[in-house]
């Protein structure tokens, strides 16, 4: 593991910079950030809380999110967010691989004099972290029929027309008569049917 870490850091474009903050991001460069503000949120509750196992597991799923971010076409948002992603995992694991941590940041920022040590523990943005979309389950008489994708906190009766729509449930519900409607706000919709 320490060996991908440190060639994800060597794989990275010589250009990346944390400097000049893109005006836009694609959205594989929204997912990363999401993913890299979600995990610092997750490792430093874990190491809040003493759980290092916790720690250390959420730290190889971001560092397999920044791979696989790193397979798809680097433009300037996707190479600043990989920047920022590698930039917190050496700053997440330095409580538990500080030689590997001050290695990593030594080669992202060459020819600063700077010690990650030194440096404040980042904070998650969590305006940053929120979901973009939440999957909702779309249930006929109990039985899942299929899934919806809306924004948060979507209005119910959004919900339940996007749930009506989806083509599984539109042909299960074609022709019978909807007794009750179940919606349970970014999580579930429930269609009880007559006969």
């Amino acid at each position: 593991f320490t060996q991908r870490l440190f060639r994800l850091v060597e794989a990275r474009p010589a250009a990346a910079t944390h400097a000049n903050v893109p005006e836009m991001f694609s959205t594989a460069a929204r997912n990363l950030r999401r993913v890299t503000h979600r995990s610092i949120a997750a490792v430093s509750d874990a190491l809040d809380s003493f759980a290092f196992n916790v720690a250390v597991a959420r730290i190889h799923e971001f560092a397999n999110a920044i791979e696989k971010a790193g397979a798809a076409e680097l433009d300037d948002g996707l190479a600043w967010a990989r920047f920022e992603a590698l930039r917190m995992i050496a700053q997440l694991i330095s409580p538990m691989m500080p030689h590997l941590a001050e290695e990593i940041h030594a080669r992202l920022h060459p020819g600063s004099a700077s010690l990650i040590a030194e440096l404040p523990w980042p904070e998650a943005d969590m305006t940053l972290a929120a979901a973009e979309t939440v999957t909702v389950a779309v249930q006929v008489m109990g039985k899942l029929r299929g899934t919806i994708e809306v924004a948060p906190n979507t209005d119910e009766a959004t919900v339940l027309a996007a749930a009506e729509a989806e083509p599984n449930v539109a042909h299960l519900l074609a022709g019978r008569r909807i007794v009750k409607r179940v919606h349970v706000p970014n999580r579930i919709v429930n269609f009880v049917v007559a006969g």
